[in-house]
């Protein structure tokens, strides 16, 4: 997406997008294998977006996501503890 005001390039995930209002969110929303850990806190920035570049870039490379599960509770407890290996 093209923010026109600043000429900067976004990329969203228009399902779940929220406009920021003020410094940070306050409620959780994102797709599971790309929340940021600043997420499970309750308040995060725009930082969290880089985050999600970062998985979204080691998903382009390894064909897989740096922390997968069974289910969505695995996921994130893979994601809070931040181990994962990069197997090209």
């Amino acid at each position: 997406m093209l923010d026109n005001s600043t000429d900067t390039y976004k990329l969203i995930d228009f399902g779940l997008s929220k406009k920021l209002v003020g410094k940070s969110f306050k409620e959780g929303v994102g797709t599971p294998y790309y929340v940021a850990p600043e997420i499970f806190d309750g308040q995060y920035g725009l930082q969290c977006d880089i985050w999600s570049l970062g998985v979204l870039t080691y998903r382009m490379l390894a064909g897989t996501f740096p922390f997968e599960g069974d289910d969505t509770d695995e996921v994130y407890d893979k994601i809070s503890l931040g181990n994962y290996e990069y197997h090209p």
